[in-house]
């Protein structure tokens, strides 16, 4: 129950807002908050099967976190998007930080979606170098943000661009273009290697995405098997395993490449070797950077390579920054190699 003289009020679709004042709440909003609902289930008409509803809650205090009404809405907002981003079912109330963190994450959406349109975020290429031969087989595109102020950004200065589900598909979009077009230019010239692209856990909710990165290479000229598709374990297990199977296997059915990025910093990375259709795996630089005085590294990518090569996968080695570390990895017939060595 709310305190005596509470206000509740819709404020759209399943928003409300509750307006209670100090005195009601006896110097103790700790006790009110930890009341508030936070999340139920709720059994069907038919009695067969339980609806899980979840309940996510922010709380402001004026003046403390606002000086006016509206200022206050604001900021209970905030306390409430940070709860949702938090994982849902939950209460949070204010920090003043959090402001900061909003004006941080609208300058960096805005900002992106302003530098896709003046072709300011640009792939950078990586090449992935033949164990075996040194050259160069395949680049992997890497984005970065050329901004006029403050120079080339990687994306650690851009997360929250990244992890908004809208903006991520439209990075993907944009450099999707420019590497199915700079492929066609080295082609055109000679260069037969393939390029990787980054996809993300909102493109995989995409159904269409096997069609788009087929229609894109088709209008450049290219095949399916001019660019691999890198994805993680995170992205792959946050959207759903199966669905994200099966979109894969529709891009290896027309020809494509899938790879496993990171491989073995998940926890079900073994798991997503067998239900998902990769291509290749690409061995974490975090077990290659001690590879060659550690071990436990060592006895580690020596088994992924092993397991790898079973399964039929070609196998990348992340992270390579020395030459010791090139001559262990040829030992152990890893395929390809890429780091900054390069």
């Amino acid at each position: 129950a709310f305190p005596e003289g509470a206000l509740v009020a819709r404020l759209g679709g399943d928003e409300f807002a509750i307006l209670v004042t100090e005195a009601a709440l006896n110097g103790a909003p700790t006790s009110f908050l930890s009341s508030l609902p936070t999340g139920t289930e709720i059994r069907s008409e038919d009695g067969k099967s339980l609806i899980e509803v979840s309940t996510s809650s922010g709380f402001a205090a004026f003046p403390d976190d606002a000086p006016t009404l509206g200022d206050l809405m604001k900021a209970a907002d905030l306390a409430l998007y940070a709860v949702k981003n938090a994982g849902r079912n939950g209460v949070g109330a204010y920090r003043r930080d959090m402001t900061r963190a909003l004006e941080r994450r609208h300058w960096e959406l805005q900002g992106v979606r302003n530098a896709i349109e003046a072709g300011q975020l640009v792939p950078y290429y990586q090449p992935l170098i033949c164990a075996r031969t040194g050259r160069v087989e395949a680049v992997e595109a890497l984005a970065r943000w050329h901004h006029p102020t403050y120079g080339v950004l990687g994306p650690d200065r851009f997360r929250h661009a990244l992890d908004d589900a809208r903006v991520s598909t439209e990075i993907t979009a944009a450099m999707l273009e420019q590497v199915a077009r700079d492929l066609r230019v080295w082609r055109n010239i000679g260069h037969g290697f393939s390029a990787g692209l980054n996809i993300g856990e909102a493109d995989l909710k995409d159904p269409d995405l096997t069609g788009r990165i087929t229609d894109m290479l088709a209008r450049s000229g290219l095949h399916p098997d001019a660019l691999a598709i890198e994805v993680t374990e995170t992205a792959v297990t946050a959207v759903n395993t199966a669905a994200a199977g099966s979109l894969l296997k529709r891009y290896r059915d027309a020809g494509g490449v899938v790879a496993l990025d990171d491989f073995g910093t998940g926890n079900s990375s073994i798991t997503l070797l067998k239900s998902i259709p990769y291509s290749a795996v690409k061995i974490d630089r975090s077990f290659i950077r001690d590879l060659t005085h550690n071990e436990t590294d060592l006895a580690i990518v020596r088994s992924i390579v092993r397991l790898a090569r079973d399964m039929g996968f070609k196998i990348v080695a992340e992270g390579i920054e020395t030459p010791d570390q090139v001559r262990l990895l040829r030992k152990l017939r890893v395929d390809l190699l890429q780091g900054f060595l390069f």
